[in-house]
């Protein structure tokens, strides 16, 4: 929802581009040789918290696409995987029906990329300091 010119009101649906599922358990493996110190550091802290996945949420854009839309897209994809992060931390796995239980234990980032955005992107997944995003 977002105010269109500032004047109009609009309601649009919304749903990301695709998502892309990290196994930190392991990524971690795959990044011990070459992945980022503070990284590495950050997804073994967030196994302590018992996250065992992280979900990259993307939205792809042109790089000219400057329109209300997107800002209000990136705004509220931002709030929302917020506020489900926070909502999946507090929940108990017990009051869950048991064929949920297995995806509480995950956390997500959202991200809408434009295509000057792809080189530095990929570089920060490739060695982890993605997940200094969370």
């Amino acid at each position: 929802e977002y105010w269109k010119a500032g004047k109009d009101r609009v309601r649009r649906s919304f749903n990301p581009d695709f998502f892309i599922r990290i196994v930190i358990s392991d990524y971690l493996m795959h990044l011990n040789s070459n992945g980022h110190s503070k990284a590495v550091d950050q997804l073994r802290y967030m196994q302590d918290q018992l996250i065992e996945d992280l979900m990259l949420a993307v939205e792809i854009k042109s790089d000219d696409d400057d329109s209300e839309s997107t800002r209000a897209k990136g705004q509220y994809g931002e709030d929302h995987f917020k506020a489900l992060n926070h909502r999946l931390k507090e929940t108990n796995p017990i009051d869950l029906p048991e064929s949920f239980r297995d995806s509480i234990n995950q956390q997500y980032l959202f991200y809408v990329l434009r295509p000057q955005d792809y080189p530095g992107w990929f570089s920060r997944l490739r060695n982890g300091l993605i997940a200094m995003d969370y």
